[in-house]
């Protein structure tokens, strides 16, 4: 058995990012600490928890939210998380930015600002990443540069409420 890994009053959120193909599990809590852990057949070992916001940042109410909150991009070694300034309990509603953190040092790298109200998001594993996310309200999937952040394409009309985007990876 695996041992608890949070403490009881950090709630995480739902949808955790997991992929089978790197066997990689990174999981958000309502306030922004992110929990890890590397997955094979002998158990879970978790990594130590990274604190995405600042004690500033979380005065200012900055919390992760939406549907599909958390990514990672295994060879840049790069965690992405959907989050916006929002009052407790409204981790379920659209975010308009990403937090990109070192997913072993937990050192800040980057934010992007999507200037849309975003439900989900993941990045493509590529050498130069994409980053995808996903409006429910837009019913559109915009694509970004997952380094600098440029928009760089859109789609819409994507149906009544989009709000999931799988990558397939070989």
């Amino acid at each position: 058995p695996t041992k608890v890994f949070h403490a009881e009053k950090e709630y995480l959120l739902n949808n955790p990012y997991y992929s089978n193909s790197n066997n990689h599990l990174a999981w958000p809590t309502y306030e922004g600490k992110i929990f890890q852990a590397k997955l094979t057949e002998n158990g879970a070992e978790f990594l130590k928890p990274i604190e995405v916001f600042t004690d500033k940042e979380k005065a200012a109410k900055w919390r992760p939210g939406g549907w599909q909150t958390i990514t990672f991009h295994k060879a840049r070694n790069e965690l992405y998380l959907l989050a916006d300034q929002r009052e407790k309990w409204t981790h379920k509603l659209p975010s308009r930015y990403v937090f990109v953190v070192d997913a072993t040092s937990g050192k800040r790298l980057r934010r992007i600002e999507l200037k849309h109200e975003i439900n989900s998001i993941a990045v493509s594993q590529d050498e130069k990443p994409y980053l995808y996310a996903v409006s429910e309200e837009a019913k559109t999937l915009f694509t970004f540069d997952a380094v600098n952040g440029k928009a760089l394409s859109s789609i819409d009309e994507l149906g009544r409420a989009p709000s999931m985007i799988f990558i397939a990876i070989k």
